[in-house]
């Protein structure tokens, strides 16, 4: 008996002292969880329209006034939030065919597939981007819920859901059931996926992020709603400019353009785009509220944004893809659990900074081009961005006399932005925050705009600058010649759709020369490279441009 004691109380001390041991070591923290919901085409300064997240969010939440998508459309800005990645490193440069959609995007290195794989639940439920067609699941997703399909969303599509993607994927894609007309209001709809999402991997680490259609135009407000800022009347400093002969000249144009039928319409439709926030607040509503039933939110990180800003009447625009403050700036709102509360002026690249924050939080080694929040939400900064690289390639929106390629710079205090037509801005945000007063030909600035325009040159990525071609005549000798800006040189050049006459040809350095024989018309596009590698895509940067030349008779 007595080796039977001693056993025992050998056995004991082991216990005992793993007992010990394991009060010693810290417990470990649970993972953060990732909300992010992301609103189409709100502007920085409509949060005060939306009274739960306004009221109750905001005072809980570090406010980042300064917060701007470097490249305010929709597509590009999608992909880089998926990504953080400078869209002429994803290569979804807009939402066209030729330089944007989905089929530009690489899909094997995102957020959801790297949180996926890290034992993530991850769930879309919403808008993914451009050229996304119904009956998909990209990869990366546990729960995807795509609303929409590959071209514009119309005021039917409000109401009744014309298609929905419901599925799941991994590493590679997956084809499912896309489900037609479901009979309910779209923002209800994404409402009621998100709790069913929460209900259903609540208790695993997660991420979700809801794409909402709203405030996007047409804007089709809940019926509740309909009787809104009914007298609601936009108006700023800058709207209407009286004199834009400081401005570009394909803005002078516009401004000339710009009837009083366009301007009601207008109107009309800023008060449609708060009426539709109001269903998205009642949406966001009931998710935070959600989170607080399963006591999520105190390892629980909730980002609301907007994939872009959108301009009323500024300078005569009422459209996103412009430089300006109000095309550019986005709300964002962070909640951080014991995080900072009030405001933030610090610079934040939205669409790059989301991605390195969430990586930073899940402890995902993981390299983008952004700034991960974490310092600024802990008040721990020491050194931040002093300015932001922005850039569009080819949409103003389609209305304006322009390619709505440019590229710029966005410091604390300075603006700059070169047109690819040759036009130049640059504005002292501190004397002058609606810019007005355009300094690029003023020789007192000379030395600011030569200091910003190198910082762009040497960040922007590749375009084409030439959007036309000159005239022809048959059996008369034609030369022309393209050009580029951006990434690295030597550029090659190609023709990838339609054929030049007969008696025309276009060597690798973008010159069109020869002697056309035959008259016609002749749609061409036209492709751009360079050997610099778009870093998140892993291809060559290119840009595509589609031209129509015209060869006359003798």
């Amino acid at each position: 008996m007595a080796w039977l004691m001693r056993a025992f109380k050998k056995a004991l001390g082991v216990v005992v002292s793993l007992w010990l041991v394991s009060c010693s070591q810290p417990i470990p923290a649970k993972p953060y969880n990732f909300v992010v919901i992301l609103t189409d085409d709100q502007r920085w300064d409509s949060l005060w329209t939306m009274p739960f997240l306004s009221e109750h969010i905001l005072p809980q939440s570090l406010n980042l006034t300064n917060a701007f998508m470097t490249n305010p459309v929709c597509c590009p800005a999608r992909a880089s939030i998926l990504s953080g990645f400078q869209p002429h490193n994803t290569g979804v440069l807009n939402n066209s065919s030729l330089n944007g959609t989905r089929a530009f995007f690489n899909e094997t290195d995102t957020v959801p597939l790297n949180l996926q794989n890290a034992g993530y639940k991850t769930a879309l439920i919403g808008r993914y981007m451009h050229g996304y067609n119904p009956g998909v699941v990209p990869p990366g997703w546990s729960y995807f819920v795509g609303i929409g399909h590959a071209g514009q969303a119309t005021a039917e599509d409000w109401t009744t859901l014309k298609w929905v993607t419901i599925g799941s994927s991994n590493k590679v894609e997956t084809r499912v059931k896309a489900y037609k007309d479901i009979p309910q209001y779209v923002s209800y709809y994404q409402r009621d996926k998100a709790l069913e999402f929460l209900d259903l991997y609540g208790k695993d680490p997660f991420f979700l992020y809801v794409s909402t259609y709203a405030p996007h135009g047409p804007s089709v407000p809940a019926p509740e709603d309909l009787g809104l800022f009914s007298d609601y009347l936009y108006r700023s400093p800058s709207y209407l400019e009286e004199d834009v002969r400081d401005k570009p000249l394909w803005l002078q144009q516009w401004a000339t353009m710009l009837g009083r039928d366009l301007l009601a319409y207008y109107q009309a439709n800023i008060r449609d785009q708060l009426r539709s926030l109001q269903a998205v607040d009642r949406m966001v509503q009931a998710i935070w509220e959600r989170l607080e039933q399963q006591n999520l939110l105190d390892h629980t990180i909730f980002i609301f944004t907007s994939d872009n800003g959108l301009n009323w009447g500024e300078h005569h625009l009422f459209d996103k893809g412009s430089a300006y403050e109000e095309s550019l700036r986005v709300p964002m709102l962070v909640y951080m659990p014991q995080g900072l509360q009030g405001e933030s002026n610090k610079l934040v690249a939205v669409n790059l900074d989301i991605a390195a924050t969430i990586y930073d939080l899940a402890k995902l080694p993981k390299v983008t081009e952004g700034l991960s929040l974490v310092p600024l939400l802990k008040g721990e900064e020491e050194d931040w961005r002093k300015d932001i690289m922005l850039e569009a390639f080819g949409y103003l929106s389609y209305q304006y006399p322009i390619s709505g390629v440019w590229a710029g710079l966005r410091s604390e205090r300075w603006k700059y932005v070169a047109y690819a037509e040759g036009d130049l801005e640059l504005y002292d945000l501190a004397t002058d925050p609606y810019e007005l007063e355009n300094k690029a030909y003023d020789p007192a600035y000379q030395a600011v705009l030569t200091e910003l325009a190198e910082k762009v040159e040497a960040q922007k990525g590749l375009a084409i600058t030439v959007f036309s071609l000159p005239k022809g005549n048959v059996n008369q000798p034609y030369q022309t010649e393209l050009k580029a800006w951006g990434a690295q040189e030597p550029y090659t050049w190609s023709i990838t759709e339609g054929d030049l006459p007969t008696g025309l040809n276009m060597d690798n350095q973008g010159r069109i020369q020869g002697i056309p024989s035959q008259s016609g018309s002749y749609p061409l596009v036209i492709q751009v490279k360079s050997p610099q590698v778009a870093s998140h895509r892993g291809l060559p940067q290119e840009f595509n441009w589609r031209y129509e030349l015209i060869i006359e008779a003798e």
